[in-house]
């Protein structure tokens, strides 16, 4: 499936995120921007062989874009899918990280992602910056604004309370 042919037959994209294992893939990565096939394998408990054949069908339909870094090969979202596609995977991620098994698997990705940073970022982060590590569990002293935007008023209030504690982790 080229890009192109995503604008003339969308169903193509469904077609192969019909998957839970290829739509959970492509949910870690566009949270994590970057992981290598042991670190889906961890997270999701499957066998290598079933995530690189998962892999090789999201390659294969230009979803993915793959990196070698050392003897890793390391696997990201492309960068040229369209936007209408990128923003199927963010909505999916947002809706996923609000149940027990999506919030559970995505933190952590994240530790994962920090354990490993040297090795899934671009360039190295030690330049004179103190890189947080995963272990290290002192609480943000960020403040942070936040602005609930509502169709109806209907349970705003209690809806906005559970994300903030929930993402906020009771802060």
């Amino acid at each position: 499936m080229t890009h192109t042919t995503l604008h003339e037959h969308p169903e193509q994209i469904f077609a192969a995120l019909s998957d839970e294992t290829r739509l959970r893939i492509l949910m870690l990565l566009e949270s994590e921007h970057r992981l290598c096939v042991c670190h889906l394998q961890a997270l999701l408990d499957k066998p290598q062989s079933t995530i690189s054949r998962h892999i090789s069908m999201l390659m294969e339909n230009q979803l993915l874009s793959q990196t070698h870094k050392g003897t890793s090969n390391l696997y990201a979202l492309n960068e040229r899918t369209p936007l209408w596609v990128r923003e199927i995977f963010r909505l999916s991620r947002i809706n996923w990280s609000l149940s027990n098994d999506g919030f559970r698997m995505l933190k952590q990705a994240r530790a994962l992602y920090q354990e490993n940073i040297e090795l899934l970022q671009d360039t190295p982060q030690n330049n004179g910056n103190i890189i947080q590590k995963s272990g290290d569990t002192t609480p943000s002293n960020k403040v942070f604004n936040v602005l609930f935007l509502c169709v109806a008023n209907s349970a705003r209030s209690i809806l906005a309370e559970a994300l903030l504690n929930r993402w906020g982790q009771g802060r």
